[in-house]
C-alpha cells in the first residue's frame, strides 16, 4: 500500500499477518531523509515481552550505524483487554483507533480489487494508528 502524507512525504506499507520464517513478529521501519527507525518485536508479541526500537540519524546516518533506544515495560493488549473490566478504565488503543484502521485495510482491499486509487479522505490525523 502506497502512503502519502500532506508534506508530500511517500511511503510503502507491507503488512502480512504471518510470512514465511515469522511466527507473528513485528517488524517497522520508517525511513526519511534525516532519521530512520527501526522496531522489532520477533515472537514476543503473545509473550509480553519487550520489543527493540533502533534510530540512526545525525552523524550516524552516513555510516549506517544504528543505536538502541530503551524501552519502558508496556502491557501487552491481552493483559490490557483483561484488565479494563476490573478497572473501569477502557485502555488504549480503544475503539475508534481501531475502527479507522479497519477503514485504512478495508480501502486497500477494495483499491487491490478494483485496481484503482482509494484516498483516506476526512482523516486528518489517523489517531492511534
Amino acid at each position: 500500500m502506497m502512503a502519502e502524507i500532506e508534506g508530500g512525504a511517500v511511503g510503502v506499507i507491507h503488512a502480512s499477518r504471518f510470512a514465511s520464517g515469522h511466527m507473528n513478529d513485528l517488524h517497522l521501519r520508517m525511513h526519511g531523509t534525516r532519521a530512520a527507525l527501526k522496531v522489532t518485536n520477533t515472537g514476543a508479541l503473545n509473550t509480553g515481552a519487550l520489543g527493540e526500537l533502533f534510530v540512526c540519524s545525525g552523524p550516524n546516518l552516513e555510516k549506517a550505524a544504528w543505536e538502541q533506544v530503551k524501552l519502558p515495560p508496556t502491557p501487552n493488549n491481552y493483559r490490557k483487554v483483561t484488565e479494563a473490566p476490573q478497572s473501569g478504565v477502557n485502555g488504549h488503543p480503544a475503539f475508534r483507533p481501531a475502527a479507522n484502521l479497519q477503514r485504512v485495510l478495508d480501502l486497500a482491499v477494495e483499491s487491490s480489487t478494483t485496481g484503482e486509487r482509494r484516498d483516506v479522505k476526512g482523516y486528518t490525523q489517523l489517531q492511534g494508528v
